[in-house]
């Protein structure tokens, strides 16, 4: 089956750390992607601008299936691919017990944020990182007057 399969590896950057895949800067939308076709088909480097909504349109031009319209997204590869984006898109509004409204529009060359809530602090006490050993000691570190502020 190995030599007959598209194997598909992305990371979606962790969301219980800070700069993770629920912050919309770059931090949190550049993302590893890694496309393996058999006998090494394709093989290559692209830099090109997808969106996880991609996907799904993307596994069916693969094999053959012209997504339906009202599916969101764009294929990237396969029968049906589209022209590479110009643009993606992103937002940030709820982060559990927390409210924000941030949106991004990314190009490849840059990234425009607007915050709607600039008043609201960029980290979100969010509970279930107070789980990870890694958050605990960066609060520790934060309230020790440790870090360095980046924003």
């Amino acid at each position: 089956m190995y030599d007959k399969t598209i194997i598909v590896f992305c990371s979606d950057n962790g969301s219980p750390l800070p700069c993770g895949k629920r912050e919309i800067y770059d931090s949190g939308l550049h993302l590893p992607f890694i496309v393996r076709f058999p006998k090494g088909a394709n093989a290559g480097r692209v830099s090109q601008m997808i969106s996880f909504v991609d996907l799904a349109p993307t596994t069916l031009s693969l094999v053959g299936i012209k997504p339906p319209e009202y599916m969101q997204g764009q294929a990237f590869l396969g029968s049906y691919k589209s022209a590479p984006r110009k643009y993606i898109f992103g937002s940030g509004d709820r982060f559990d017990k927390f409210s924000d409204r941030i949106r991004i529009v990314r190009d490849n060359r840059y990234l425009f944020v607007k915050n709607y809530h600039p008043e609201l602090p960029p980290y979100k006490d969010v509970r279930y990182r107070k789980h990870m050993d890694m958050m605990m000691e960066l609060l520790k570190l934060r309230d020790n007057g440790k870090l360095i502020k980046i924003r």
